[in-house]
């Protein structure tokens, strides 16, 4: 137990040194480089990751699941088939990915968050070089995991490639202060296919240890692989979505505000996250031996505890968000209702617990599809109403609203499809 707790604290320290690290490259970006660089990278890095997922066609999203159970029964033809139609998908994608930026290429005013001219083909450039990099990431770490190799699979993609990241924009505001975009863009391709050149090694080495032929079993993963898409998409990429929606119709310095503030939120996320990881798998062995009031004890105190934290970092922020938003520029000193509106959704998942965790783990994956499905034209309809009124504070609004209601649609279905009450109230319910 002490060794599976002590690489938990590594590894989650690891997630939140990459969180600070790529909120220092934003930094030195706004300060360096100014906010029409830094929402070029933004939409770079926003728009490079919802492509990889829809490379890899909701592959990814469920390797982890599938690469556990072939281990387990020591099906390695099964595994490596698996592998092999990940990066088949992958190699494939690319086809259509190079024509839809030239599609994107021949429409310029197709996105207002981004200046017109060179700037904006070398951001669809660069989402081009870099997407299949992120995807090969996203589905060997998966991979990786499933293996029981959390370590090869993180630690390369959280820790090392925001820390390249870091290193390079800083060294390019000592050396040349005045490059051209393209130079970021350029060291975040290198940063990205770095990171996955050393996880594909990682993933090389552990399939050598299982040999075995490839097999097929793509009724079952085709089948498996829309709604896990969508779950992937929707929930994992949110964050993405949600700036790349708004690029749509804001300005460059609103998109630059936008992502500097996600950064914040992320980076203030991840005490939720620790707790899910601690005591979730508590929870889950509880209801497995039907233990109703353990379970609930358990939902109780972990929701507790989240909804503590996240009232803790929200009053932190609203305290010292002037001071930090302040480094970035003038340009982001105004943006704390923007960031304290963003930050409302940890709260927000907090009080209605792990119910998309629970959902998935019951094999109800039609239900968080719909739920899902549903949120994003909500968010969308905000985003683009709200917008004259509110400006790019309506971006933060969409996002919280959407996942709010996608928390508590969650937290709803599971108490009436499964009886399990996982809000932070779970542990008075009868």
């Amino acid at each position: 137990m002490l060794a599976i707790l002590t690489r938990l604290s590594v590894l989650t320290l690891a997630r939140i040194g990459g969180a600070g690290a790529v909120l220092l490259a934003t930094l030195v970006i706004a300060r360096g480089f100014g906010a029409d660089a830094t929402a070029a990278y933004a939409l770079a890095v926003s728009a490079s990751g919802v492509l990889a997922v829809l490379m890899l066609a909701g592959f990814q999203a469920f390797a982890q699941i599938l690469t556990a159970e072939y281990a387990a029964r020591g099906q390695d033809g099964l595994l490596r088939g698996l592998v092999r139609a990940g990066l088949r998908n992958l190699l494939v994608a690319c086809v259509p990915v190079g024509a839809g930026a030239l599609l994107v290429l021949g429409m310029p005013d197709a996105v207002p968050g981004l200046s017109a001219g060179a700037l904006r083909t070398q951001v669809v450039l660069a989402v081009c070089l870099i997407a299949p990099g992120v995807a090969l990431t996203l589905f060997n770490g998966a991979v990786l995991t499933g293996l029981q190799r959390p370590g090869e699979a993180q630690i390369a993609d959280s820790l090392g490639r925001p820390v390249l990241i870091l290193s390079f924009v800083a060294l390019l505001a000592l050396a040349a202060p005045g490059a051209s975009t393209g130079w970021i863009l350029a060291g975040l391709a290198v940063a990205v296919w770095s990171a996955a050149l050393v996880q594909g090694f990682f993933l090389c080495r552990a399939l050598r240890a299982r040999p075995a032929p490839a097999e097929s079993d793509s009724r079952r993963w085709w089948a498996m692989a829309p709604p896990w898409l969508t779950i992937a998409l929707i929930w994992e990429y949110v964050i993405e979505l949600h700036l790349l929606l708004a690029s749509l119709i804001a300005a460059p310095a609103e998109i630059a505000l936008l992502h500097v503030c996600f950064r914040f939120r992320v980076l203030a996320g991840f005490g939720v996250r620790s707790i899910y990881s601690v005591f979730q798998p508590k929870i889950l062995a509880a209801q497995a031996r039907e233990d109703r009031a353990v379970a609930r004890h358990l939902i109780g105190l972990t929701n507790g505890l989240s909804v503590g934290y996240a009232l803790a970092a929200f009053a932190g922020l609203w305290l010292v968000g002037p001071f930090f938003l302040s480094l970035f520029g003038p340009e982001f000193a105004g943006g704390l209702p923007l960031l304290l509106v963003l930050c409302g959704t940890f709260l927000l998942r907090a009080v209605f617990g792990p119910a998309l965790s629970v959902l998935s783990g019951a094999g109800r994956q039609r239900e968080i599809v719909a739920i899902l499905v549903l949120s994003l034209p909500l968010s969308a309809g905000l985003m683009f109403t709200l917008y004259p009124a509110f400006g790019i504070v309506a971006a933060g609004i969409a996002y919280t609203a959407s996942t709010g209601f996608a928390a508590g649609a969650m937290w709803w279905t599971a108490r009436r499809r499964l009886g399990i009450d996982c809000a932070v109230w779970g542990a008075w319910a009868g």
